[in-house]
């Protein structure tokens, strides 16, 4: 019994992983007006090279790679932005923390 459950558990880890692996980061629902395709997964959007991100209708929907918020442009504005879900400061850009490949404030 416990073998499956830490089946279940590195399963989850890795699916979790693999959803926050790509690079950019989903805009706000509201800058999301298209409610189709509709997906559940990253993979649902593989053949249009997209995300799936959530979107004015509540739902999800794939987002093309062009409009994902990328972080660290030098054209954002100077009040801070966003890195995953942790607000940068204004003298921060968003990067990759090399040991757990993920969305990290740095310095700029």
């Amino acid at each position: 019994m416990t073998k499956i459950v830490a089946l279940a558990l590195c399963l989850a880890l890795v699916l979790v992983v693999v959803e926050c692996s790509s690079t950019g980061d989903c805009p706000a629902a509201s800058k999301v007006p298209s409610c189709s395709p509709k997906c559940l997964t990253d993979r649902d959007c593989s053949s249009t090279g997209g995300k799936c991100c959530s979107n004015g209708c509540n739902l999800k929907s794939c987002v093309d790679r062009n409009k994902l918020v990328q972080g660290g442009d030098k054209y954002s504005s100077s009040s801070g932005s966003y890195c995953g879900s942790t607000k940068c400061n204004s003298f921060e850009k968003c990067g990759v923390d090399p040991s757990t490949k993920r969305p990290k404030c740095v310095r700029a």
